[in-house]
């Protein structure tokens, strides 16, 4: 009997071939967007999941208020060793500090930004796997580094690197220890070798208790993570009794997903999740409207069937194992669809995903899937195909009022997901654009960035005045962070303030002409300027939002101590010089904050040239013959400070990107859908169109009945869908401190597009049927 249905499915495949490539075609692409969505979803909660000690290895976070809308993943340095020594459930711990450095060997010099200084216990939490060398030792003193396998191949071709020596910076020689794998993509470490965190000067290792940088530790099993966390907090009040901060721990498998503690690519999991269940669900749909447009022209067998004893629960039977088939078929063209856009895919979300089919994670998912799709996409066809009586299938019924009711339910939940992932994809394209757009209060344009490397900090005066000389160069500065960027905070007081009101604010070390080559405006006082000997040492500049912070009217002038644990003492204490109007300090999910800039060259990381756009390429030879002269073997290095600026916004960019993409694929699917339907209700109506064709009568009233059913129905899922999308882009709206507001234009958009797409489709299948023959139809031909 089995072999029967699949023999009678087969046959239906090739006796109405225009259906069957639609139908396919419609299910396939449905299919495929939701396999890439299942291959993007499942890297990426992947992250870090192969690591054997994952359940035990938490995050420390250092939290500023009650809540978590300020927290980040910096702890003292101290607290780690602290908390091993006095607490027995730490069995572990490591501190992971970047260490960009000027690399040597005999035959090759770079400036590598991925060395990391860690702590030994590192390799004893983390499932690095080791190629060479011995990690037990390797990390113990200062002298030693461990490089991963492209390090090693980098520096030192093929030789075996086990002892020779790298020289970092000009000074510091190491000799390798060990080999590693390269961490995996789908891992949050991204480094290229590995030395001591004993590098770290020992002040900030042993009594600094401010903030330095990322801690990890590993418990002993069984213990917990939350009564653990208050002796963390005890310590670190013990340290620091006036401080307003507290510290919390995270599950390290969360770090990705939740950065700093708060959901981050979460989100994109869930929002990509409910865009693959949106779209699958279309696409079934799809099948259910167009298998059911065709039930008229398949009524009189099934009646013939069932009047010779055929039961409710074979033609059901028959006509899911049709839906197996056309699902199996939908499977086959959607994986050669997965297999040719995937490197298109993987260029949109700057992933490397593959169809890796002997894993069982894929398979389970593929099976998952196509189960979904085959019986969603066949159970109402089916359950309506064999509820009609025998006499009323063989009159071509199209069966009863609930099933058609159930039918439009379908419909109107059709148009609802189209509309609300229309309005969606404008709301998000609207606020990444809003992103690329908005005034930060810099001029990112026309400068180029380049790092610091070396003794460039001792040479900067000379290089600087050398890039002057240049006639398209209007500024060169330099500064810790990048403007718009700011990752570090510190705490003043000004005049006569108790310690205990000190302002928290973020902090960049920048260089003279760093506010006019970033037209920054000034709001009271002056800039930097070489004019005034004491500026490169006690002047200090602060923005509107500290000003406001500090409740005066007037900040010029006053005295302020700069409590940064780094800084030489006799330049911890200055005077305001000026205020700046604020600008974007962070990316636009946080709200501005208060500022503090001075000059201090040691810290500097970023040297900037302001150019006037006349002679680039001409100007980036010469910078990189300034380079080559003082240092030579180097490779030339440079960026746009604009690039820079999109490069934080680049998930929303390609989250933009891909939304709209994919709201267009649903489009599409839903307009097979709208065929479907379409073809429906005008094979119900085509004895009708035929009479009054031979009565000379108008079938556009017809055509009108029709498309006005349409309109009721898109009025209907619009009411349905626009509550549901205000809520979801209001939710992601959220994350952004500065954001485009919900406009009525986006949904009145969204809905005449809907109807034209619509009035459109219905008016050339119209155009097609007052074309047909009126007496073959009358004559049941």
């Amino acid at each position: 009997m089995i072999r029967n249905y699949f023999n009678t499915a087969i046959k239906n495949l090739f006796r109405n071939k225009s259906f069957v490539i639609i139908n396919i075609s419609g299910l396939a692409t449905g299919i495929a967007c939701v396999i890439l969505f299942f291959l993007w979803v499942t890297d990426e909660i992947s992250y870090d999941k192969f690591h054997k000690n994952k359940d035990r290895i938490y995050n420390v976070l250092t939290v500023w208020n009650r809540t978590q809308h300020n927290s980040m993943s910096v702890t003292p340095f101290p607290l780690a060793p602290t908390l091993k020594e006095r607490h027995p459930e730490v069995e572990e711990y490591t501190r992971y500090w970047q260490y960009p450095a000027l690399v040597e060997s005999n035959e090759v010099k770079d400036m590598d930004e991925k060395i990391h200084l860690v702590d030994p216990g590192f390799f004893r939490m983390f499932s690095f796997p080791l190629v060479s060398g011995n990690f037990d030792e390797s990390l113990l003193t200062r002298s030693t580094i461990i490089l991963t396998e492209s390090a090693a191949l980098k520096y030192f071709g093929d030789k075996n690197p086990i002892g020779k020596t790298l020289t970092l910076n000009k000074e510091l020689e190491l000799y390798v220890s060990g080999i590693i794998k390269d961490p995996p993509k789908n891992s949050i470490f991204d480094f290229t070798m590995l030395a001591s965190i004993l590098h770290v000067d020992e002040y900030r290792l042993n009594d600094d208790w401010s903030y330095a940088g990322p801690t990890y530790l590993m418990l002993t099993p069984g213990s917990s993570s939350e009564k653990f966390r208050e002796k963390v907090e005890g310590i670190y009040k013990e340290r620091n009794p006036e401080s307003s901060a507290r510290m919390i721990l995270q599950e390290f498998k969360n770090v990705y997903l939740y950065k700093d503690g708060l959901p981050d690519r979460i989100i994109y999991v869930y929002l990509f999740s409910g865009i693959a269940l949106v779209i699958l669900i279309l696409a079934c749909i799809n099948y259910m409207n167009l298998s059911t447009a065709r039930y008229v022209k398949r009524s009189k067998e099934i009646g013939l069937r069932k009047m010779n004893g055929a039961t409710r629960s074979q033609i059901i039977t028959q006509f899911l194992g049709e839906s197996f088939v056309f699902s199996f078929a939908s499977m086959v063209l959607a994986l050669i669809i997965v297999e040719l856009i995937r490197p298109v895919f993987n260029d949109l979300t700057l992933k490397q995903l593959e169809m890796h089919y002997n894993e069982p994670s894929l398979i389970v998912g593929l099976v998952v899937i196509y189960l979904f799709a085959a019986i969603l996409s066949g159970i109402y066809p089916a359950f309506v195909m064999s509820s009609s009586k025998p006499v009323v299938a063989i009159s071509s019924s199209p069966g009863s009022k609930g099933n058609n009711r159930l039918l439009n339910m379908l419909i109107i939940l059709q148009f609802s997901i189209s509309i609300a992932l229309i309005i969606s994809a404008v709301t998000i394209n609207r606020q990444v654009n809003f992103i690329h757009k908005k005034d930060m209060g810099i001029n990112k344009d026309n400068i180029i960035l380049l790092p610091f490397h070396g003794d460039m900090i001792d040479k900067y005066d000379m290089l600087r005045e050398r890039i002057m000389s240049h006639p398209s160069v209007i500024y060169v500065s330099a500064s810790y962070d990048l403007p718009f960027n700011l990752t570090s905070a510190v705490s003043f007081v000004w005049d006569d303030t108790p310690i205990e009101d000190r302002i928290g604010v973020r902090y960049n070390m920048v260089d003279f002409d760093f506010i006019e080559a970033m037209g920054i405006e000034m709001a009271d006082g002056r800039s930097f300027s070489e004019e005034y000997a004491s500026d490169d040492s006690t002047a200090y500049i602060i923005n509107e939002s500290a000003r406001k912070l500090m409740g005066v009217e007037k900040a010029v002038g006053r005295n302020i101590r700069f409590l940064h644990p780094h800084l030489p003492d006799h330049i911890k204490t200055g005077n305001i010089i000026g205020v700046v109007k604020d600008f974007n300090i962070r990316p636009v999910k946080e709200e501005t904050g208060p500022l503090v800039m001075k000059i201090y060259r040691p810290f500097y990381r970023h040297m900037y040239i302001k150019h006037n756009n006349t002679d680039l390429q001409g100007l980036l030879g010469f910078l990189e013959d300034v380079q080559n002269d003082n240092y030579p073997g180097m490779p030339f290095y440079y960026s746009f400070l604009d690039d820079e600026a999109d490069k934080i916004y680049s998930v929303e960019f390609r989250t933009g990107k891909i939304i709209l993409y994919f709201t267009i694929i649903s489009i599409m699917i839903s307009c097979l859908g709208l065929l479907g339907m379409a073809i429906y209700n005008l094979e119900l109506r085509k004895k009708e169109i035929a009479i009054r064709k031979v009565m000379a009568s108008s079938v556009s009233r017809i055509i009108r009945m029709i498309l006005l059913k349409y309109l009721k129905w898109i009025i209907i899922s619009f009411v349905v869908a626009a509550p549901v999308a205000f809520y979801l882009t209001k939710r992601w709206l959220q994350q952004f401190a500065y954001g485009v507001k919900i406009s009525a234009f986006t949904y009145g958009f969204s809905l005449l597009l809907v109807v034209v797409i619509t009035c459109l489709t219905i008016g050339f299948l119209a155009r097609r049927s007052g074309q047909i023959n009126p007496v073959k139809i009358l004559k049941g031909d």
